[in-house]
């Protein structure tokens, strides 16, 4: 599989490191590079081509797909999926994922990606 994901952050960047979250929605990803997100991306827009990663795919039905590397999302409906994966990080990095995508929010119609921090990624500049 091969996905183009994007972020906003901090200028001079050529690779991202850590606990970093993405979208596959370049329009998003500009959103954060705004004053209106001040605080949670930054001025520059970047873009990752992943290929070859290890993704744990929550977007179709985060319980099956949960319940199949031995956790019960119902022990935790009171907290976002996006808290509940950067919970996780560390326990899905160590079973072998690079990566957790799903989709949260009222409409649903964006996917978030985690990047769980095991390795850099490797970022290009793109005008936001």
């Amino acid at each position: 599989m091969k996905v183009t994901l994007w972020r906003a952050g901090p200028p001079g960047v050529d690779s991202v490191t850590g606990l970093s979250s993405w979208t596959t929605a370049r329009d998003l990803a500009a959103d954060y590079s705004t004053a209106r997100f001040y605080g949670f991306g930054g001025p520059c827009l970047y873009r990752a081509d992943i290929a070859d990663a290890r993704v744990l795919d929550l977007r179709r039905d985060a319980h099956v797909a949960l319940d199949a590397v031995g956790f019960d999302l119902d022990d935790f409906d009171a907290e976002p999926l996006h808290d509940l994966c950067r919970v996780w990080a560390d326990v899905f990095c160590r079973r072998g994922y690079d990566w957790v995508a799903f989709v949260e929010g009222p409409d649903l119609a964006r996917d978030e990606w985690l990047h769980l921090g095991n390795k850099p990624v490797p970022v290009t500049e793109e005008p936001a």
